[in-house]
């Protein structure tokens, strides 16, 4: 069974792959796309690589590429100088970095109150909106000739933007200029989170925030790439997102047809080659199926020990089941041993020749899982007929004999050699001794007790009174144990005579005495030779006792 099990978990492992593929989610996050492509920014606004806005560029080509840069203050209560040249100046607490293709994207230029939008290759001019440019007295009239000083380097003011023109919003509904420093920013959910609503993050409002072009912002120590726009090209739309969302681990904010998407990936396992297993792994089931039920029929001697030691049918159910999980464990330990040795093996004398065996960690657990559930499945059914076995028929429990009237008689099933009538008689003594004084929670409460040796055979007598000693049940308790039909092997008896109390009480509660005094007899057969001999030595101790009580 042990070879078939390693033979079978060698076979899974080799001949079957696990393959990861990525699925696609899609959430639909509302209207309101501001163009047909995909915005992609990191987890909580978190500064992107520059050389991943290079890699997406040669990708798509520079005309469907638009990155967003910002350099902003850490306290709303610091500010950024922005002089006039020649003039006034002010404070403000951040800059936003766009680039000449944003104006095939968000279309900020729509807001343009005078001037132009960005051109290719300008890197020292700049757009102010319309309050700000009030507060360094520059109009319609200065543009092209109006200078600003930022950070020692001079810009040409070539553009006057309304005042809202940069709260236009991107794919995931927020706007282009830098966040708040300041606010309590939500933490980024994941797609699908919480239905696919993600709640936005507070950013610094555009009345106040400057435009530069991206390439001159990102000279200034503090800039960072923010986020990146994709426009996709009509028609490619679908291949354009698939490569995108296989690539990139993040969350995409896509727009389609004037509707907002969240997509993103999750990796995949499917199990391929397990079909033309199916029979190997029933042959296998039948043959542990076939090896435990044999076993249990071969050891129909040995689950009667066990039920005489006194193993519930629970118990040797489990002996059976513990003994398959082992070979089950055993095997495809072995299996799996042997896998890893004979893949390096064959690619050693370059025998695989094109086959690649496959022992994944992921593999792996399955075939463990797989192999141990099977070889525990098969054993269910032997288990369970060991347990029918242990305990034959219908009744799980022994049953009292018939009653005559207000006595009982019965053998109890336990066969005694000759040689240790007296020390078992001492023990049942010493026992019933122990119950003499009434107590909270004792079964019963002995009075007058007797012991008489006759030959071979020992009597013991008392008075018991059986719990709930408030019912007033007492009964006559004789138990003999004396030579059977085999001389060399001793019968257990007990008679048991009602002196007081409600005969139907008596009946019920009489099981739990007989039951204690049966567990004695288990209890005598763990002891070992010395201490059995102990107890033939008290016998008569416990005769003198009876005749002075």
């Amino acid at each position: 069974t042990c070879a078939t099990l390693v033979l079978l978990t060698f076979s899974v492992l080799s001949f079957t792959s696990i393959r990861s593929t990525l699925h696609t989610n899609r959430v639909d996050i509302g209207p309101g796309a501001a163009y047909d492509g995909a915005l992609l920014r990191m987890p909580g606004w978190k500064a992107m690589e520059i050389e991943a806005y290079r890699m997406v560029r040669d990708w798509f080509g520079d005309g469907q590429v638009a990155p967003r840069a910002w350099k902003a203050v850490t306290s709303l209560a610091a500010s950024y100088r922005v002089e006039r040249v020649g003039g006034a100046a002010v404070g403000v607490w951040g800059f936003v970095g766009l680039t000449p293709e944003e104006a095939a994207l968000t279309c900020p230029q729509e807001g343009l109150v005078a001037g132009r939008w960005l051109a290719d290759g300008e890197e020292d001019v700049c757009l102010l909106p319309v309050g700000l440019a009030d507060s360094l007295q520059i109009g319609a009239g200065d543009l092209d000739t109006a200078k600003l000083r930022i950070f020692g380097e001079q810009f040409r003011v070539i553009g006057l933007l309304a005042d809202a023109a940069l709260d236009r919003p991107d794919l995931n509904g927020e706007p282009l200029t830098p966040l708040d420093p300041e606010a309590q920013q939500p933490t980024e959910v994941e797609v699908g989170g919480q239905g696919g609503e993600l709640l936005p993050f507070a950013h610094l409002p555009s009345a106040s925030t400057p435009v530069l072009p991206f390439a001159a912002l990102m000279r200034w120590e503090g800039a960072a790439l923010a986020s990146i726009g994709v426009g996709f090209v009509a028609g490619h739309e679908r291949r354009a997102l698939s490569e995108l969302s296989e690539v990139l681990d993040l969350n995409l904010f896509v727009g389609r047809d004037g509707r907002r998407l969240l997509v993103n990936t999750v990796g995949v396992a499917t199990v391929a080659g397990l079909g033309q297993l199916v029979v190997p792994l029933a042959i296998a089931a039948l043959i542990v199926f076939n090896t435990m039920l044999g076993a249990v029929y071969e050891r129909t001697k040995e689950i009667g020990t066990f039920n005489a030691v006194g193993l519930a049918p629970g118990h040797v159910s489990g002996l059976f089941m513990a003994e398959a999980v082992a070979l089950g464990v055993v095997g495809t330990v072995a299996g799996y041993l042997l896998g890893q040795a004979a893949a390096q093996l064959l690619g050693h004398w370059g025998l695989l020749e094109g086959l690649e065996l496959n022992y994944s960690s992921f593999g792996a657990v399955l075939t463990v899982g797989l192999v141990v559930l099977l070889v525990a499945a098969s054993a269910l059914y032997p288990a369970r007929m060991a347990g029918r076995i242990c305990t034959p028929g219908i009744e799980r429990r022994w049953t009292l004999p018939k009653m005559e009237g207000d006595r009982i008689e019965m053998r109890l099933p336990f066969s005694l050699v000759r040689h240790e009538v007296v020390g078992l008689a001492a023990f049942q003594a010493e026992f019933w001794a122990a119950n003499q004084e009434q107590s909270i929670g004792a079964g019963f409460y002995v009075e007058a007790l007797g012991v008489e040796r006759r030959g071979d055979a020992v009597r013991l007598a008392a008075r018991v009174w059986l719990a709930p000693f408030d019912q007033g049940v007492v009964q006559q308790t004789v138990l003999e144990i004396a030579p059977g039909s085999d001389p060399h092997y001793c019968d257990i008896d007990v008679r048991l005579d009602l002196e007081a109390g409600d005969l139907a009480t008596w009946h019920r509660v009489v099981r739990t005495f007989i039951d204690d005094v049966r567990k004695q007899f288990l209890v005598w057969r763990t002891l070992d030779a010395d201490d059995r001999r102990y107890y033939a030595g008290q016998l008569r101790h416990w005769m003198r006792a009876g005749v002075e009580a």
